[in-house]
């Protein structure tokens, strides 16, 4: 594999969490299971955001912790976390099974409502139902374009 300033990778650890705290914020789905204190297997990849720096991937032990510079952050809610995640650390049903047991519904109500016919919005909507089996108190998509789900 080359190696550039933008994108490398090495056969390191992933970091102890005070390591981590230097890398950067957790971010997706890492930080989403620190904030509800998740007991669930660690998704394959580890998102963090740093202060400063430039974009590098680790890997080991089958964990990809990826750092991206600061223009990524997602921002502190629950919503930005979500699309993020989605983003950037692909789907994991597992982990959000058990995130959809955890938040105030309405939080995740303020998300979708806030962009309806967004695509990540959409995609964790229908999940949400399908893995909580509630239905939301949301209107049906009227308009927009199909996406996929996967």
């Amino acid at each position: 594999m080359a190696e550039n300033d933008q994108d490398r990778s090495t056969d390191r650890p992933a970091c102890a969490a005070s390591e981590c705290a230097a890398a950067g914020r957790p971010a997706g789905y890492a930080a989403l299971i620190e904030r509800y204190d998740l007991d669930v297997i660690p998704n394959w990849h580890r998102s963090l955001v740093t202060t400063s720096g430039i974009h590098r991937i680790d890997s080991s032990g089958g964990i990809v912790e990826e750092v991206y510079p600061p223009k990524y952050w997602p921002g502190d809610t629950l919503g930005d976390h979500l699309e993020f995640a989605l983003k950037y650390d692909g789907t994991n049903l597992a982990i959000l099974a058990s995130l959809f047991q955890k938040f105030a519904e309405e939080d995740f109500l303020e998300y979708v409502r806030s962009k309806p016919t967004g695509k990540y919005a959409r995609r964790l909507w229908y999940l949400y139902e399908f893995l909580t089996g509630k239905t939301l108190p949301l209107d049906d998509v009227k308009r927009g374009n199909y996406i996929d789900l996967l």
